[in-house]
């Protein structure tokens, strides 16, 4: 009928009717009033309901019969696609063993748009699934009128996760915080594999995966040794994180969601929903009481995430043209300045602590939760003894207090630059809320190895761990 305007489908699990996928459906070739469907990434051994629902132009819906379905245990949404093994490298989620589309880990897979679950040869707007020709006509997934129909959708729907939609059961395309917690916790080598150049990714636990370089597709393919695999979370209304890593380089992590990346998928539940686990309060007899993990970790010896000084979010690139407080270089201050020399046109605000906004441990934990200040740490330093230690396999510094008896376990996370993870295992850089006013491109930080403690400065724009304290 000419005053129709939507048929499909409703789909849901029968244990978790809160999870609903809507698909739209099409005339069958046939017959133009019966529409038909395909349904991608239906987990296996799953009980579904389904109602066919059709939408008229005077805004009325009507829907039909609830109908229920089981998936076979042995089910395989898409079987040209190769199901890969999940990798356990001590994350909270596993990892595939290859790209979704590939069969063995040197194969870089299939190449896709953010947002679409099919390869194809040209990756453009004018070829994007959730526009009209532009990324100023988005049909999905938009936040800014600017950029189209607004949803507020930050992250993919099942139906249009690629490594959902082609192998079901738990399989997903990781989020950003998955990536960010693979690239903060892992080291990454870079070899050559079956004649393939990539890298050789390992675990807290030892367990490693090899990840080819792939490049990327637009209209044309770019090649290289570059790694580029989507998450499944979007930036900004026009682009998505991605991670990006090739040696000697920094790169972008986000691009335009119609380029043509690979996709590593992982397997489990994520953990995007779940709350930000607060450590214990450790009560050292001191002015403030200590975390029991960094930052972004869960128990002592897990490193966390880095920060830049003064951003409240971890990264992939560590750079004075990422640094959120300044105009691309350590001359364009544009807060946190108290130098004319270094301020962006002169600026100056004479602040010599971080406020509370750019406080990652206050931003992240809440409450009376912040990063210490260098006299916090310097009364820490003074009122312990220090011992170079491990706790599984990984190496730190245990600090026991001479007031409480109690200790805490630091890892020696080491730092992040650029794209690259230095002396991680050898040494631990932590950040603290201080800036080093004589040199406000820097802020200050605790260092310590195997043989000595002490604290500095750094530049605001390396990645450091954070150790939280509590008043």
């Amino acid at each position: 009928p000419e005053d129709l305007t939507q048929q499909g489908f409703k789909v849901w699990e029968k244990d978790n009717p809160s999870q609903m996928m809507e698909i739209q459906g099409t005339p069958h070739e046939n017959n133009i009033q019966v529409f038909q469907a395909h349904l991608n990434g239906l987990k296996a051994g799953t009980t579904y309901q389904a109602q066919a629902y059709v939408k008229y132009i005077t805004g009325d819906e009507f829907a039909g019969n609830v109908v229920e379905f089981t998936v076979s245990n042995g089910y395989n949404p898409n079987p040209s696609v190769s199901v890969p093994e999940a990798v356990d490298l001590g994350l909270s989620v596993k990892w595939a063993s290859f790209n979704l589309g590939a069969t063995k880990p040197e194969e870089p897979g299939d190449y896709y748009a953010w947002g679409e679950i099919e390869p194809k040869t040209k990756y453009t707007w004018e070829t994007y699934k959730w526009c009209s020709g532009s990324e100023y006509s988005l049909t999905k997934y938009c936040s800014e009128n600017a950029y189209g129909l607004v949803d507020n959708k930050t992250v993919l729907d099942p139906e249009d996760d690629a490594a959902y939609a082609n192998l079901g059961g738990e399989w997903r395309m990781p989020t950003r915080e998955e990536q960010l917690e693979l690239w903060n916790n892992c080291s990454f080598e870079e070899i050559t594999q079956g004649g393939i150049t990539g890298f050789r990714i390992t675990g807290p636990n030892g367990n490693s995966i090899f990840m080819p370089g792939t490049g990327y597709m637009t209209a044309q393919y770019w090649s290289g040794t570059a790694l580029f695999l989507w998450s499944s979370t979007l930036r900004r209304s026009d682009t998505a994180f991605c991670l990006p890593y090739f040696e000697g380089d920094g790169g972008y992590f986000s691009d335009s969601r119609c380029t043509g990346y690979t996709i590593r998928p992982v397997y489990g539940t994520s953990k995007a929903t779940s709350e930000v686990k607060k450590p214990e309060i450790v009560d050292m007899g001191l002015s403030v009481k200590w975390a029991s993990f960094n930052l972004g970790a869960t128990k002592p010896e897990e490193f966390g995430n880095y920060y830049a000084w003064g951003e409240t979010e971890s990264d992939f690139i560590y750079k004075w043209s990422t640094y959120t407080w300044c105009n691309g270089s350590s001359t364009s201050l544009t807060k946190y300045c108290s130098d004319v020399s270094y301020g962006y046109n002169g600026f100056t605000d004479e602040k010599a602590q971080l406020d509370s906004e750019d406080d990652a441990a206050h931003v992240e934990l809440g409450g009376k939760w912040r990063m210490p200040t260098d006299e916090e740490w310097s009364e820490l330093l003074n009122y312990s003894s220090s011992t170079w230690t491990t706790i599984n396999g990984i190496f730190g510094r245990r600090f026991t207090s001479s007031i409480t008896g109690n200790s805490i376990f630091l890892p020696a996370a080491g730092y992040r630059y650029e794209n690259h993870l230095g002396d991680a295992r050898r040494v631990g850089y932590y950040s603290l809320s201080s800036l080093a006013v004589e040199y406000p491109p820097r802020a200050c930080f605790t260092y310590f190895s195997a043989s000595e403690v002490y604290t500095g400065g750094y530049s605001r724009y390396y990645g450091l761990s954070i150790r939280p304290v509590c008043e």
